[in-house]
């Protein structure tokens, strides 16, 4: 009797222990989406203020530029397009290249950001 005792405890530990995992994993992925909408409202803030401040923009011209925007993530979100391809078009067409992976690479080898400006593919 003893015995099966003590496996059905062991068991019910397992499935508490599954339990616990599986908000725990729930936790970290609210979290983790958290941070990035929080990121991409705090960018789009800022964008926003030097529009504003350094180019004039006023309510109407800001708020088509974040309905682009918005758009352009829900397409993102229904996986119509990705990021990478609208990071290739900018480099591309304007010469930018925004990613911070690679400007951390080159920060950890040199100790220096590289340049985001001229980056056209030669």
């Amino acid at each position: 009797m003893a015995k099966n005792k003590s496996s059905a405890a062991r068991k019910h530990q397992v499935i508490e222990n599954a339990r616990w995992l599986t908000e725990q994993k729930r936790a970290l992925d609210r979290a983790y989406e958290d941070g990035n909408k929080d990121g991409f409202y705090n960018c789009m803030t800022v964008m926003l203020y030097e529009l504003r401040n350094v180019y004039g923009f006023g309510q109407t011209r800001m708020e088509r530029l974040v309905e682009k925007i918005m758009d352009l993530t829900d397409s993102m979100d229904k996986g119509l397009v990705n990021v990478e391809e609208v990071r290739a078009q900018l480099r591309e067409e304007c010469g930018i290249l925004l990613d911070w992976r690679r400007a951390k690479r080159i920060y950890d080898k040199t100790g220096e950001y590289p340049d985001w400006r001229n980056q056209r593919k030669e």
